[in-house]
């Protein structure tokens, strides 16, 4: 579970905390990877804890159900993404058709979001 998140928060507010953590994991991974067979087996035992990570995180994002929008691109952006998402499983038209989907739910969660704001 991300890290000080509200037991009591909404399921779009893990999500979106969820998806902070899982890009950060990502990004120390990266940034711990070798750059060449030799370095990648020699960091071996630092990058499985964040494959393991990046696992728990992904299964926490597919596993929530999103309540708004705002939720529900956070999951299709996980999807849609080139380094963690679903491309290496589907079909190339497959993936440019959820990103168009995925660009539509970002306008409209932006627009959700944004609404949601000048009420509070």
């Amino acid at each position: 579970m991300p890290a000080l998140l509200d037991q009591c928060a909404s399921p779009d507010a893990l999500l979106i905390a969820t998806e902070r953590d899982l890009l950060a994991a990502y990004a120390h991974l990266d940034a711990v990877r070798g750059k060449t067979l030799e370095e990648e087996l020699a960091r071996e035992h630092l990058m499985e804890p964040l494959w393991r990570r990046l696992d728990e995180l992904a299964h926490l994002i597919c596993a929530t159900p999103a309540a708004t929008l705002i939720g529900a691109t956070v999951k299709l952006r996980r999807l849609c993404c080139p380094n963690l998402g679903i491309e290496h499983a589907v079909r190339r038209d497959e993936i440019a058709s959820l990103r168009h989907a995925l660009a539509v739910m970002e306008r409209a969660a932006a627009d959700q979001a944004h609404a949601l704001g000048q009420r509070g």
